[in-house]
């Protein structure tokens, strides 16, 4: 019976953690709507070094877009280069057009290799 009990806890475990993390993140994009952002990055920043590859994602574009954070771009950058770690063809696409909407002629991104070595 244990083992039954010890299969079914290995199996939904998984389930359960996700699903709480999913919760999270919506409650966070919600706190965001509303401008609340020190309550979302609360809730983000945690995930985002667990690491939780929407919660890097949705950091990184709070550092761009400066929602209650300095504007950084390194900073920005260095979250979304995380977050392509994963090789998830949607991180990829982010970190690629966050670069180009950070481009100008003061500011040129570093490599991601360049960011994540530090």
């Amino acid at each position: 019976m244990r083992r039954f009990i010890y299969t079914i806890l290995l199996v939904f475990t998984p389930t359960l953690v996700s699903a709480g993390n999913y919760k999270s993140i919506m409650m966070a994009n919600d706190l965001r709507k509303e401008q609340r952002y020190a309550e979302a990055l609360e809730i983000i920043v945690p995930l985002a070094q667990k690491p939780h590859l929407e919660a890097q994602l949705i950091l990184a574009e709070m550092y761009f877009s400066a929602e209650g954070l300095q504007k950084n771009n390194n900073r920005a950058l260095y979250w979304a280069c995380k977050a392509s770690v994963t090789d998830d063809r949607r991180a990829n696409k982010f970190r690629i057009k966050l670069v180009l909407r950070a481009i100008s002629n003061d500011y040129q991104p570093p490599q991601c290799s360049e960011i994540l070595q530090n």
